[in-house]
Order: C-alpha cells, then structure tokens, then sequence
C-alpha cells in the first residue's frame, strides 16, 4: 500500500474512532442521568448540582475515597431494596 493509501486508512481509522468516542460519551451521559434518577436530584438546583461535581473533581484522594465508599452504600442499599427489584415477567403460557 503506497503512502496515499496508508493517509486514506488512518484517516478512516481516525473517524472510527472519533464515532466510538462519541458513542462512549453519549453512554456515560446516559448512565449519569439514570444515576441522577436513582438519588432524586432532578429538582436539585444547577448551581448545587455543578458545586458538588467540581468539589468532587477537585477533591483530594482521602475525600474521593469517602465519596466512593458513600455512593457505594447507596448504590448497593438500592440494588438489594426490595422496592428497586426488578419484576421478572412471567414465563410465556406453551
């Protein structure tokens, strides 16, 4: 494959992976508003909201540590709520 050729490829390996990047993006912004949903903070103000993210982000390691065991509490209380089970759906009738 001559020199053109091998532009052309990476060009189209760039986009693909400019797509995936996208795709990725899209995902966790998704997964974000499903958290959000799960603690209830859709009528939580902007300027809060925003607050705490940056002091997250802007955070040492013993406060990230914190935070993550905290939602880990959260997240593992929700899975094993009997109120947040998923109904299984009843098998089909043969």
């Amino acid at each position: 494959m001559g020199f053109s050729g091998q532009l052309k490829r990476l060009k189209e390996e760039e986009l693909a992976l400019i797509e995936k990047k996208k795709k990725l993006f899209e995902t966790r912004k998704n997964e974000i508003g499903r958290l959000a949903e799960k603690i209830e903070v859709f009528y939580i103000e902007d300027e809060v909201i925003a607050g705490a993210l940056l002091a997250a982000k802007n955070s040492n390691a013993e406060i990230i540590a914190g935070f993550k065991a905290e939602g880990a509490r959260f997240l593992e209380s929700r899975k094993n709520s009997p109120a947040t089970q998923k109904v299984k759906p009843s098998p089909k009738p043969k």
